[in-house]
């Protein structure tokens, strides 16, 4: 190899990044779709007089993120997603109406073994929950229910595995709440995501 070869190279190796480095840090896109689970919902119109217990069926969720990692082990996204249940029951009685809640969250990660291709993680997150929930006996006809923006946690866990230099997919649980005195209403959830790093 000639002085003329090693100057061409050397060139190249400043102008093009390394495939490595370009894992390491930046944005990244993910689309996500699971399971959810719904905890029965118990309305407390006082703290002395117990309200309402409201079961729901399962359902399916849906979202996408925007994030940017930092570095191999930590990473933030902003996390749009959504769900809907129907009513099971309304105090043990057949039941109708539904829940649904599209969460706004800031999330942060910390992902473990960042040099290999499965990935544990571990994330927590928050923001504002638009939540919309009306509930009835089935043989009543007066519904009761609320429709507010709440603050909203979320605690997340799960794996990653690196499929290609830029993709990942993921399986993981995430537990999101209402941080609302009066409403207890919580999601338990399967995700599975398809990341893509730029």
């Amino acid at each position: 190899m000639n002085c003329y070869n090693l100057v061409i190279l050397a060139v190249l190796g400043a102008v093009v990044p390394d495939a490595a480095a370009q894992s390491t840090s930046g944005f990244y896109g993910e689309i996500a779709a699971g399971y959810s689970f719904t905890s029965n919902y118990h309305q407390d119109d006082f703290l002395w007089d117990e309200g309402s217990r409201v079961s729901f069926d399962g359902t399916s969720n849906f979202g996408g993120a925007i994030g940017y990692r930092f570095n191999q082990r930590y990473r933030t996204e902003i996390n749009i997603s959504g769900r809907k249940a129907d009513v099971n029951q309304v105090d043990n009685q057949a039941g109708v109406g539904s829940t649904r809640a599209t969460s706004y969250m800031a999330n942060f990660y910390f992902d473990f073994n960042p040099d290999v291709q499965l990935k544990p993680y571990l994330g927590l997150g928050l923001g504002g929950v638009d939540t919309d929930l009306s509930y009835r006996p089935e043989a009543d006809s007066i519904s009761e229910g609320f429709s507010d923006v709440e603050l909203g946690l979320n605690v997340i866990a799960g794996a990653s595995y690196r499929v290609h230099d830029r993709v990942d997919l993921s399986l993981g649980f995430r537990y999101l709440t209402l941080l609302d005195l009066w409403e207890e209403l919580e999601f338990h959830e399967l995700v599975f995501g398809v990341r893509y790093n730029f």
